[in-house]
């Protein structure tokens, strides 16, 4: 074989090569954007699978989950999430603001004071945002992204509730404020 065609068959074996690897990132972005926009339902179907996928033998009762954990499928899923993908929850920040209350990421949300084997928090199970996150979280994880993407992706998704914080943040500051007084809204 020539010089001429080895050079031909490697530059063609590379171009499909890439190609089926473009072929996928073209996918991806479009399935992110996907999950980021899903209802707590639809988040919820997909992520119950892909725990159920994960961990087929899981004995879940063994969590010895709180009552507050069974109110809905998705509250269900998100501790089961909690407590099989701490490391995830733990490099997310959680955009219902719960850093007020003393949370340092998401995980503080399913699990008192952060801490993975210890007392479940309830605030997870109150909270539809930290719910959405955790389910989020999981499904984006799993398609490639990196913790620091994912944290990434949910400051994108959740830029209003950041904006409203801050403007929160600023008329209380100036001592003005957009609350109602009876409800809190």
């Amino acid at each position: 074989m020539t010089s001429e065609k080895i050079v031909v068959l490697i530059s063609f074996f590379l171009f499909a090569l890439l190609s089926s690897a473009f072929a996928v990132d073209e996918k991806t972005p479009k399935e992110i954007d996907s999950i980021m926009h899903a209802s707590p339902p639809e988040l919820n179907a997909k992520a119950s699978a892909l725990l159920e996928k994960k961990y087929p033998d899981e004995d879940w009762d063994a969590y010895n989950f709180p009552s507050f954990v069974y109110t809905s499928d998705e509250i269900e899923t998100g501790y089961k999430i909690a407590v099989k993908e701490p490391q995830l929850l733990k490099q997310t920040f959680c955009y219902c603001f719960c850093d007020s209350m003393g949370h340092a990421s998401l995980l503080s949300c399913f699990w008192k004071d952060g801490k993975v084997g210890g007392a479940f928090d309830s605030h997870g199970a109150y909270c539809n945002i930290c719910i959405t996150q955790a389910m989020q979280a999981l499904l984006v994880y799993d398609l490639g992204a990196s913790e620091k993407e994912v944290d990434k992706l949910m400051e994108t998704r959740f830029k209003k509730n950041i904006e409203k914080q801050k403007n929160k943040t600023k008329n209380i500051s100036e001592g003005v404020s957009n609350e109602c007084n009876e409800c809190g809204d």
